[in-house]
């Protein structure tokens, strides 16, 4: 079993997922508005697909607004084992999938796996909210928590990941 450490709150790096709409913005090189307008033209709803980059996006502010000093966020390609290799805590923001592609970057760093949109996604392997990181976050600058490895045959290795 690996000892818990008091997490040094100045090198969390948060780790989060694109929404579907900064997905295709980021690669189309459209505004939101401009994206939108075209899936309508399509005939595609995106009521759906709205709800969820708003909720996204109020999860990582939740998470934002507890630190007075806010950590590094990463998406998309700017995730790479070195920026990781930095952090006392990697918060994966998202959900399985996502949890799966960050761990591809995540060395002997803690993990700390959120669900970005859990009313969207139930997140099989994750079992914290947004919500929850108010009271995990006093725990985890105490040290007060476990580290369970996490040998998932989802993901590509073993994960360290913090269950308190």
């Amino acid at each position: 079993m690996i000892e818990s450490q008091p997490v040094d709150l100045s090198k969390i790096i948060i780790a989060r997922k694109w929404s579907y709409i900064e997905w295709n913005m980021h690669h189309s090189n459209l505004t939101m508005e401009e994206f939108i307008k075209n899936q309508k033209s399509l005939g595609i709803k995106t009521d759906a697909m709205t709800e969820s980059h708003y909720k996204q996006q109020a999860s990582l502010e939740k998470i934002l607004g507890l630190f007075e000093r806010k950590p590094k966020v990463l998406i998309g390609e700017t995730l790479t084992k070195k920026l990781l290799s930095t952090a006392s805590l990697v918060i994966s923001l998202g959900g399985d999938d996502h949890l799966k592609y960050v761990s591809h970057f995540i060395g002997d760093q803690l993990a700390l796996p959120l669900n970005s949109d859990y009313e969207r996604s139930e997140g099989g392997m994750i079992s914290y909210l947004p919500e929850d990181f108010k009271r995990l976050l006093p725990k985890l600058k105490k040290g007060d928590y476990e580290i369970e490895e996490c040998q998932d045959y989802k993901l590509p290795y073993s994960t360290p990941t913090v269950r308190l």
